[in-house]
């Protein structure tokens, strides 16, 4: 009988950490955070009390462990889908911004008015986190504002083919995602608009650690994050950085 009940247990500790393999395995890695923390530290808890034949209690830290897996599983998905919505919304209020300037507020107050309401929309959705309403009418301004409806030709098109003028340096940037531009602060340090010199990446760093999801770590820097970009020269910087501008190359 008390073999049986130790096979139970031996059978019951390796399903848990089957369950905790495929947590960590469902979501891209969000390192460092409280929940996978705590799963790991009861996790080796764990093993260190089955190896000692402590099954039963080995049992209940498996269980606690897979719990805070769960539990981290889920912050991690939340992670990713606010990184999206973010980058959503950001697109969404750049096309505001000009279709405003393109005076589409005068020449089709309709369709600008209904754009705006949509971005109102998703911009107080993310005010209460909910991410697949910010994406949802994010992706209604985009579909609204590049899709013709003001012109023979789409705004982004007018856009893309107009004449350029030098804008000042950027004083902020918005990190993308790796998969989009291979954000971290030696690359963007490396930027011609920025300091075009990967090395003075710690500039960046230091202005915006109190940023980061773990100070002490500049490695990681979470999408959507807005990061100054200090003046190393006395140049002029000025707004956010925008795709559709070109900008003056800084002295390195």
């Amino acid at each position: 009988m008390k073999n049986h009940f130790v096979k139970l247990n031996i059978l019951a500790f390796c399903l848990l950490q089957a369950n905790l393999f495929l947590f960590a395995q469902g979501t891209p890695a969000i390192k460092s955070n409280k929940y996978l923390d705590e799963s790991t530290r009861l996790m080796n808890l764990a093993k260190k009390e089955f190896a000692g034949g402590n099954y039963e209690y080995a049992v209940k830290l498996a269980e606690d462990a897979a719990a805070a897996a769960k539990l981290s599983d889920n912050y991690s998905k939340d992670v990713v889908k606010m990184s999206s919505a973010k980058l959503k919304l950001q697109e969404a209020a750049g096309l505001i911004g000009k279709a405003d300037s393109e005076g589409t507020q005068k020449n089709h107050p309709n369709e600008f008015w209904k754009a705006k309401e949509y971005y109102n929309i998703a911009f107080n959705a993310g005010q209460s986190r909910k991410w697949d309403d910010v994406i949802r009418n994010s992706n209604m301004v985009i579909n609204m504002l590049t899709s013709g409806t003001f012109a023979k030709k789409s705004l982004r098109d007018v856009i893309a083919h107009s004449p350029k003028k030098i804008s000042p340096l950027p004083a902020q940037y918005t990190v993308r995602t790796w998969e989009i531009s291979e954000d971290c602060f030696w690359n963007i340090a490396e930027r011609s608009w920025v300091y075009g010199n990967g090395r003075r990446w710690p500039l960046l760093y230091n202005a915006n650690k109190n940023k980061l999801i773990d100070p002490k770590n500049p490695n990681l820097i979470e999408p959507g994050t807005i990061i100054n970009i200090p003046s190393i020269s006395g140049e002029k910087r000025e707004g956010m950085w925008d795709a559709d501008k070109k900008y003056s190359t800084v002295k390195k």
